[in-house]
């Protein structure tokens, strides 16, 4: 029997340029190709151009609508949320009346078996469908527990500081807002255990379950005909999201100069979107900071190590699971690494420090046959615990089972 699913996404997920957005295209790609007909329905702040999507149909097999609606915390957005005593700013935000027209239209042309959504954001559009197709299961994907991604954020603010209350306010009505909602849906989703824990005690009664995110193997492949460079090691990240900037700020300032230090010539590579002009602008000072590339592939498979320095999150890293994926041994912090159950001798080293930071580095990169061996056991790990294909054949499971 061929599985029909809606999927119900809160951003335009391709190009896949951030973990996000990998997490959902991939997720749609790996349903296909398990055999499933999957129709996505974003939101985005501005429709994309048809190469776009017809890049997004080519590469997942699936049919997409996207209905525009811009999600930018704007001041007067956050100015509201001040008088809002119920509902956080991240979810008023994602709210459209032109969406829900959109599930209902969608809903009458077609018969799905079930509603997929994506982040918690979506948990509210997702159980409005329902209400138009009588029966029909809503499972909801928490690519994080929200509230602790404010929650931290407050923590790491002096409480002198008027927007320490201000995040510290959202992280509990963002707390009480998902408590409320995961009960309502048939299945939640957590991205790792530590979620899923907190997800139970948030909401007793809901169905909460376990499915991690992934890498598709046969796409990341590390490239063993480029020479590796044991005194580099590279960063990718988005760095629209202020706590990914702070993390590379903090690497630059507490750690670099450490390792350069004991190695002259250590440099760090750095990709991804919107990169601080300050950075990208620095010269002779072994920072290469490259912005987005094509493929990641001959930029990985060229350094010698990855890290990960993150101090405020929740849920996984997809860019760890990437980098394991393309043969990297890993430095990551705590946060960074949560859901990754790979051990040290797997090529996944937790420093929570700037001195252990740059001690592993430093090893790693006076070592470079234990970074390489690291790094051969980091690809096996991922291949055995991290593909899309078992992921979306999982879900696939859960949907026959309550249809």
């Amino acid at each position: 029997m061929i599985m029909r699913i809606l999927q119900l996404c809160p951003q335009f997920p391709f190009p896949p340029t951030d973990g996000g957005k990998i997490g959902m295209l991939s997720i749609t790609k790996s349903l296909v190709e398990n055999g499933a007909h999957v129709h996505v329905l974003c939101l985005s702040k501005i429709i994309p151009s048809d190469k776009d999507i017809q890049g997004f149909k080519e590469y997942t097999g699936a049919e997409i609508s996207c209905i525009q609606h811009n999600t930018t915390n704007t001041f007067i957005r956050i100015f509201l949320s001040l008088f809002n005593a119920s509902d956080p700013l991240y979810i008023t935000k994602h709210r459209s009346t032109q969406f829900h027209y959109a599930i209902e239209d969608i809903l009458k042309k077609y018969t799905f078996d079930g509603i997929f959504c994506d982040h918690s954001c979506m948990i509210e559009s997702a159980l409005w469908g329902a209400t138009k197709q009588k029966g029909i299961p809503v499972f909801a994907r928490l690519h994080n527990i929200e509230y602790k991604i404010w929650e931290r954020y407050a923590e790491r603010l002096s409480t002198f500081n008027p927007i320490h209350w201000y995040i510290a306010s959202q992280a509990k009505k963002l707390r009480l807002f998902e408590a409320r909602h995961y009960d309502k849906v048939s299945l939640c989703y957590a991205i790792t255990n530590h979620d899923a824990m907190i997800a139970k005690n948030m909401s007793p009664q809901a169905s909460i379950s376990t499915l991690t995110a992934g890498v598709h193997i046969n796409e990341l492949i590390p490239d063993n005909t480029i020479e590796k460079i044991p005194h580099r090691m590279i960063h990718a990240s988005t760095f629209d999201w202020i706590h990914n900037r702070e993390a590379l700020y903090w690497f630059l300032k507490e750690v670099f100069p450490a390792i350069k230090s004991h190695i002259s010539n250590a440099e760090l590579v750095v990709l991804g979107k919107h990169i601080p002009v300050d950075i990208l602008n620095m010269k002779n000072q072994d920072i290469l900071a490259k912005g987005f590339v094509p493929s990641i592939v001959p930029e990985y498979s060229a350094a010698s190590f990855f890290i990960a320095p993150l101090f405020v999150g929740s849920g996984i890293r997809i860019k760890i699971l990437e980098a394991m994926s393309l043969g990297l041994p890993v430095i990551a912090s705590s946060i960074a690494a949560e859901g990754i159950l790979a051990t040290q001798d797997q090529g996944l080293i937790i420093c929570d420090t700037a001195e252990d930071f740059a001690k592993q580095s430093v090893f790693l990169m006076n070592n470079p046959h234990i970074a390489l061996r690291l790094g051969i056991e980091a690809r096996n790990y991922i291949i055995q615990n991290h593909s899309w294909d078992e992921i979306g054949k999982s879900i696939l499971f859960d949907f026959q089972q309550l249809t």
